[in-house]
């Protein structure tokens, strides 16, 4: 399994914190294509006492023309990879669930792990993708340097979103010379990590299990990865739809709000 195919979200504020250059660099790592989404919210018609207020035509033409020249800036950043390793993707809709519906066409999302300046006109809150593009989704911190896997901390329950994480995973783990498996509390048993890192070493991935006693088992992964010198966090993610609004779990808000450390998803 390698990655093929990687996707970014693209926005203004993409090109300030990193984002797109971290895409850029994981495209080179896994030699993949990249392909660039990009998506502004049409302005909508407005019912009010005195009738229907209709988009000025002018204020669609200017988001058009942003996102005109939004392809033509990700086109000229992209340009090392070679223009056949470069696509780009964009509408007049809402972001979060253009990028989510496009992940179809990918291995792999990345975005920002905090909701874009820009949003909700053009940026996205990485938690809407997260729950619907149905891919495993990389979260870049803002600033981020460059990219680092030769550690990477697998934080383990024992759920079929985990298992599809670290799956997903294989391509970055194979590229590993650290694994951490990392179970915290009762909902990781010992037995069930060394199935995992059994699992892995069939891939020629070796892995260490870990057990600690934390009952905030966010709070635990983040501390782990920081004393452990990791440059990946790989995770299950988890969530509920309640009123068609996706409620994040505690652990999976806590590494994507509080870690500093990359952290790649899987819902």
């Amino acid at each position: 399994m390698a990655y093929r195919t990687l996707m970014v979200h693209v926005s203004s504020d993409g090109f300030k914190n990193g984002r797109i250059e971290r895409a850029l660099e994981l495209a080179k790592t896994f030699d993949a294509r990249l392909i660039g989404v990009g998506a502004m919210a049409r302005p909508e018609a407005i019912v009010t006492p005195e009738g229907v207020m209709y988009p000025d035509p002018d204020n669609v033409s200017i988001l058009e023309r942003d996102l005109k020249a939004l392809s033509l800036r990700f086109s000229k950043k992209a340009a090392v990879l070679g223009k056949d390793k470069i696509s780009w993707r964009s509408a007049l809709t809402a972001p979060a669930p253009f990028l989510a519906e496009n992940a179809r066409a990918a291995d792999m999302v990345i975005v920002s792990s905090r909701a874009d300046k820009d949003f909700p006109v053009i940026g996205i809150d990485p938690s809407d993708v997260i729950m619907a593009a149905g891919r495993p989704i990389l979260t870049v911190p803002r600033g981020k340097g460059e990219l680092d896997f030769s550690t990477v901390l697998v934080a383990w329950k024992d759920t079929p979103q985990a298992r599809r994480a670290v799956a997903a995973a294989l391509p970055v783990l194979a590229l590993a010379k650290r694994v951490v498996i990392m179970g915290v509390g009762d909902d990781s048993a010992e037995a069930a990590l060394n199935d995992v890192a059994a699992w892995l070493d069939s891939h020629g991935v070796k892995a260490e299990p870990v057990h600690v006693s934390d009952r905030n088992a966010g709070r635990a992964i983040i501390r782990a990865a920081e004393l452990q010198g990791a440059g990946l966090i790989i995770a299950g993610a988890y969530g509920r739809s309640r009123l068609r609004e996706f409620i994040l779990g505690g652990v999976t808000r806590d590494l994507l709000f509080k870690s500093k450390t990359p952290c790649l998803f899987s819902h």
